[in-house]
């Protein structure tokens, strides 16, 4: 056991049965949250299932001997709290926040769950919850106009073979050929004591917490993970793709750190430097008159390199062959400029990181899916503050350096959506 201290309480983590577990303890806090995270997302997948871990994480929900479908939000929701699941491409997650006098209701139920798999599942439970995700990703992608870019720069930088080529939330031909033949098998190979990370927060008990953890650890899968793999960059030259689409947009993929390094913190704030007004990139392509709105973001994987993804709006009469190139020259520009240049684009982004961040995380339900991601990630939840740490004191030499290194690379994926086009591929 070890227990330490940073600003959101005292950490006590502990290895229960190959799980590990973190307890954050925040006396007369009115909420507890917690996240149980599972190394498994759609990266896990076999071929031709895309959509199985999201399906799965569905099924976890679909009811229990005890309990029928629908019977864990309610009792959640009942009480005023939250409850959800989230599949990525590294994890799968569950989520709730409750009220602490709530708290053994939710264990009790955990249990429950973990302990069905799909031998207490239907073929009936399977079309169901088919059904749902196929809604779910006709309402987030396929009727979005810009619903498919992320998938779309996914497949484009890495290759429709590659674990990081398959959306998060499915393919609709692989979400149909799932099996509950195939559910089990994941559920067996992903959702194991070794592969879960837990972390609670709250004003708990920590021994209490810690025995509820492992009970459910015991109904879990006995089996080893799978150990977590370098998928590396990409399975081939990246594509540009052109799609059909109401409105127009360029987007760019650039590699960056692994979400697993600490310098994926660096790329963030790189990111901050180049967007907002007076963005080293934004601002340029504003004045010219080139485009009419900047957005940059970064997309987090941990067996590979992450991706920074440039999304630049045109101006009506620039077309986009011109405005790649255009987005492309200033970053060739930004990369060469002396790194005195660069320092109050910089200064202006580390303050921007440091609010969003306190922002974001003074919510104890992104707090607690942090400490999860970080627990897992790093083995231990004393890393939870690094990034936060890293952006403040990284010197600005090393900054521009990683500036250059990834910016002076080709791009990893163009993807264009135009008026008109008709799904080109170059």
């Amino acid at each position: 056991m070890t227990t330490v201290l940073h600003s959101h309480g005292a950490v006590t983590e502990r290895d229960l049965g190959g799980a590990r577990a973190a307890i954050v303890r925040r006396p007369g806090h009115p909420l507890t949250a917690v996240s149980l995270r599972f190394r498994g997302g759609s990266a896990a997948e076999p071929l031709g299932r895309s959509g199985l871990a999201h399906l799965l994480e569905h099924l976890m929900f679909a009811g229990t001997p005890s309990r029928p479908a629908g019977a864990f939000h309610a009792m959640v929701q009942d009480v005023g709290g939250f409850t959800n699941g989230i599949t990525s491409a590294d994890a799968t997650e569950f989520v709730h926040m409750v009220h602490p006098n709530t708290l053994g209701d939710v264990f009790e139920a955990e249990r429950d769950r973990f302990a069905v798999t799909s031998a207490g599942w239907t073929e009936a439970d399977l079309a169901r919850e088919a059904q749902i995700v196929l809604r779910e990703r006709s309402h987030r992608v396929d009727r979005r106009p810009l619903g498919s870019s992320v998938e779309s720069l996914l497949l484009a930088a890495f290759g429709p073979d590659h674990p990081y080529g398959r959306p998060p939330v499915g393919a609709a031909s692989g979400v149909l050929s799932v099996s509950l033949l195939d559910v089990e098998a994941f559920f067996r190979s992903h959702y194991t004591a070794s592969a879960l990370s837990v972390v609670v927060v709250g004003d708990v008990d920590v021994e209490w917490v810690m025995d509820q953890v492992a009970a459910i650890v015991d109904t879990l899968p006995s089996a080893e993970a799978p150990v977590a793999r370098h998928l590396g960059a990409g399975g081939g030259t990246p594509a540009r793709l052109t799609k059909d689409s109401a409105v127009r947009r360029l987007f760019l993929g650039y590699w960056v750190p692994s979400a697993c390094d600490r310098a994926y913190a660096d790329a963030q704030l790189i990111g901050l430097a180049l967007a907002g007004s007076s963005g080293l990139l934004s601002s340029a392509l504003l004045s010219r008159g080139l485009a009419a709105d900047v957005a940059i973001r970064t997309i987090a994987l941990e067996q590979s390199p992450s991706l920074l993804i440039i999304e630049v709006t045109p101006s009506d009469d620039v077309d986009m062959d011109t405005l790649s190139a255009e987005v492309r020259g200033t970053l060739d520009s930004v990369v060469r400029r002396r790194v005195s240049t660069l320092s109050a684009e910089l200064d202006r982004a580390r303050r921007t990181y440091t609010t969003r961040w306190a922002a974001q995380h003074d919510s104890v339900i992104r707090r607690v899916s942090a400490l999860g991601e970080t627990l897992q990630r790093h083995g231990t939840t004393a890393a939870y503050l690094d990034p936060l740490q890293r952006v403040r004191n990284v010197p600005t030499p090393e900054l521009a350096a990683g500036l250059a290194e990834w910016f002076s690379a080709p791009a990893a994926a163009e993807v264009t959506y135009e008026h008109g086009a008709h799904g080109r591929v170059a």
